[in-house]
């Protein structure tokens, strides 16, 4: 499948959220979040298309951390199943980190244990940028109304260009 990653369009914030529901692997946010992600952080977004098929394959998107311009923040990452096993959740945070305006010298982003894919994908990309990552409690489970697991926060840095 002939693979594209590019930013989003307000257009987009619908299949976001379809990609991100149908995947399942996501906390599925309303419509509306995608609408203005894929509008006011942009530059911080990435998608995966293909002229093979409609709609969106891949999302990720990063905040900007307040307070740290040299820091984004990880919000989510997605790929549908038909283009995973394909380094595709890289190769966006990669598009997104080369096309900032100023350099980010930092990656954050918040992991349960649970997730192995998304640790392995961090440390992938602290190798790639020859950087160090480091683990701190961020929101304990006891803190959570539900049962979600406890999330720490991974911080990837200094990122070697």
């Amino acid at each position: 499948m002939n693979l594209k990653i590019g930013k989003p369009q307000i257009t987009d914030g619908k299949e976001i959220w379809k990609l991100i529901k149908r995947t399942g692997n996501l906390d599925l946010n309303s419509e509306y979040c995608y609408f203005m992600l894929a509008d006011l952080y942009r530059d911080q977004c990435a998608i995966v298309t293909s002229p093979d098929h409609t709609g969106i394959l891949g999302f990720a998107s990063c905040l900007p951390r307040q307070g740290e311009g040299d820091t984004l923040f990880v919000w989510q990452i997605c790929t549908d199943p038909q283009i995973q096993k394909q380094g595709m959740a890289k190769k966006m945070l990669h598009f997104i980190l080369e096309n900032q305006k100023e350099k980010i010298k930092y990656l954050q982003a918040t992991i349960s244990d649970d997730n192995q894919g998304s640790r392995a994908l961090f440390a992938s990309i602290a190798k790639s940028y020859q950087a160090e990552m480091h683990k701190t409690l961020y929101i304990d489970a006891q803190d959570f109304y539900d049962s979600h697991q406890s999330e720490y926060l991974y911080n990837i840095g200094i990122l070697n260009y």
